[in-house]
């Protein structure tokens, strides 16, 4: 994460993957197959015409394909999923997955006709949550300071 990649004129730069085992609250709240992870990205168009942002893949063991969701309720800046950049605009935005716990590969890819497709590849280390702070366990009936 946080390197850049390009792909034909769109150039990706994963900056945080957050993982999640819910979205929202009560009445409207969400849970996974599997977890939420949410990816902070950044994609700028380097080219000289609008360009659309494609749908991203999560690769994982075994070459599992995880495709983005096509629903980012609950997901503060979400991306959207039917996107376009403008010519040398950038995007600061999230997109969403339902993936079990791990680690994965992001696969990125341009627009362009299929034989002109170009793909890469970048790694999406898995970062546990912090653990929770430990309590201190007072004996029975003891009021707390």
């Amino acid at each position: 994460m946080g390197e850049r990649v390009q792909v034909g004129p769109l150039i990706y730069t994963v900056l945080e993957g957050e993982w999640r085992d819910q979205l929202g609250a009560p009445p409207n709240l969400r849970t996974p197959q599997h977890r939420f992870l949410i990816l902070r990205l950044s994609v700028t168009n380097s080219g000289a015409r609008e360009s659309s942002i494609p749908p991203l893949t999560l690769i994982g063991p075994g070459d599992q394909s995880y495709p983005e969701l096509t629903n980012g309720e609950g997901v503060e800046q979400w991306l959207g999923y039917l996107r376009s950049l403008s010519a040398a605009g950038t995007e600061h935005a999230r997109v969403l997955f339902d993936v079990p716990s791990g680690s994965y590969r992001l696969r990125v890819v341009n627009e362009a006709e299929p034989e002109e497709e170009r793909a890469a590849l970048i790694d999406i280390p898995f970062q546990a949550p912090p653990a929770p702070p430990e309590l201190p366990i007072r004996p029975p009936g003891q009021q707390p300071k």
